[in-house]
């Protein structure tokens, strides 16, 4: 079973409210939006693509500390933690407690800033093997985080 739950992100305007991502834990992977494609051949001569995640390893993450639910990033939120991106894409913040913070991923072709929500530090919670967080930081108009519970 997968469950899915993926929400936009907007980039707030005088006008616009923050749309806060619910993503609990920050322990995630970053990852391509236009996935891996290989075409293999099966026996009976016929070939078959397959699609593959396509992790952004080494990208740039950031992690900011929002100052209120309407506070736009990063000017002047509180710099928490940065981290570089495994080869899966993965990266782990630890020892933060739960609120709102901006997620400021730096890749090869561009920036993306994620508002996220989340609870406090788990260890379990980040290390159970039947959730998936991930963040699509090329997504298009903008960022995407997706919460995979299988």
């Amino acid at each position: 079973m997968l469950l899915m739950a993926s929400v936009g992100n907007a980039r707030a305007s005088e006008n616009e409210a923050i749309q806060w991502q619910q993503i609990h834990q920050l322990c995630a992977s970053v990852v391509n939006v236009v996935p891996i494609k290989k075409v293999i051949l099966r026996p009976n001569g016929k070939s078959e693509t397959l699609l593959h995640s396509n992790p952004m390893k080494g990208a740039k993450v950031t992690l900011y500390r929002a100052e209120s639910q309407s506070a736009v990033c990063c000017g002047v939120a509180a710099k928490m933690a940065e981290i570089v991106t495994d080869r899966h894409g993965g990266f782990r913040f630890a020892d933060y407690v739960g609120g709102y913070y901006w997620l400021v991923v730096q890749f090869k072709d561009g920036e993306a800033k994620a508002p996220v929500k989340v609870d406090t530090y788990d260890k379990h919670a980040c290390e159970a093997p039947n959730v998936q967080r991930i963040i699509f930081a090329d997504a298009s108009p903008k960022p995407r985080v997706e919460v995979r519970i299988i």
